[in-house]
């Protein structure tokens, strides 16, 4: 492999097991596993010093330069506090659907011996979504409570277009675009983002319609070179209006400085109730002291109705 690709100018990272492919899903259960691991970490090191090594993507590391976790998880409450819990330091594992009835905790560290602490942590995979709209919808939400946090060095969406049974992509296998309700997969990944304190509750109703006005926090997620200042625009517009649809200012307030690679406090909006009571598209932007546009978001505001189960048999 080294020998082959070890010039190509795009290759950045050297990674060797997936997920313990190979090793029977279970390094932390195995001495001899584990030491397959290190012993090919090792051999990868002594070809090329040049790069970073992953020896064992996504799960359970014994030697490795960059800390990477797999995790994917369609309810958007467990997801945003189980990131909120391997950020903080309170938990080092994550629940893994291996199967139908087969969930198992992996863990970032393989072996006792081995600290994640001073290495970069990175989610190298994660994506949720049955149809391109809730894909954007996770894209939107995942990718944010991915940014709330300080301690991830970074993250990679799965996937840039779909394969094989993997239909999380961007794109379609062949390179179309798809129907994204209104998201820019661009705003959701750009230097600057916007954080909004809430858990959503269904693609398409992030939240019920207002009928009072409501208080609504909003941080800001900045990896430019340089600090950046603003205020936090929110504009109501019909629901799946796209930004340019939104013309009446329902609220703004001043945001705090945000500082490369830091996460601001809360900028906290006073919303007034949706136009007319009806399902309407909540935009909220960090507008610069220029009056450009440094980020933007929305919030979908709809009936949020329970499952349809009818018809389901019982037994």
């Amino acid at each position: 492999m080294v020998e082959r690709d070890g010039n190509h100018p795009s290759i950045v990272i050297w990674g060797l097991y997936n997920e313990e492919w190979g090793l029977d899903w279970d390094i932390p259960g195995s001495d001899e596993r584990a030491d397959a691991a290190v012993q090919a970490y090792d051999a990868l090191r002594t070809l090329d010093d040049s790069r970073p090594i992953v020896e064992n993507s996504g799960w359970s590391h014994v030697r490795t330069d960059l800390v990477d976790w797999h995790y994917y998880d369609e309810d958007p409450a467990a997801w945003a506090a189980n990131v909120a819990d391997l950020a903080s330091g309170r938990r080092g594992d994550w629940p893994v659907k291996l199967g139908p009835d087969f969930v198992v905790d992996k863990a970032l560290a393989g072996s006792p011996s081995f600290s994640v602490e001073g290495r970069p942590i990175v989610n190298s995979e994660y994506g949720a979504g049955f149809t391109s709209l809730e894909r954007a919808w996770h894209v939107r939400w995942q990718t944010q409570e991915l940014r709330r946090h300080d301690r991830f060095a970074g993250y990679v969406y799965t996937e840039l277009a779909d394969v094989e049974h993997e239909m999380a992509g961007l794109l379609t296998t062949d390179r179309r675009p798809k129907d994204w309700g209104g998201l820019d997969p661009a705003s959701a990944n750009a230097d600057t983002v916007l954080i909004v304190d809430l858990v959503p509750k269904h693609a398409g109703a992030d939240i019920e319609v207002p009928t009072s006005p409501f208080d609504l926090g909003v941080r800001v997620s900045h990896h430019g070179r340089a600090p950046v200042r603003g205020r936090v625009v929110a504009t109501w517009a019909a629901a799946g209006t796209p930004v340019a649809g939104a013309v009446a200012v329902a609220a703004e307030v001043p945001a705090p400085e945000a500082r490369p690679f830091e996460v601001t406090d809360a900028a906290v909006l006073r919303i007034p109730p949706a136009p007319g009571g009806r399902p309407a598209r909540l935009h909220l932007q960090l507008v610069g002291d220029g009056g450009e546009v440094l980020a933007r978001t929305f919030v979908d505001a709809a009936p949020i109705e329970p499952p349809n189960r009818r018809g389901a048999r019982s037994a």
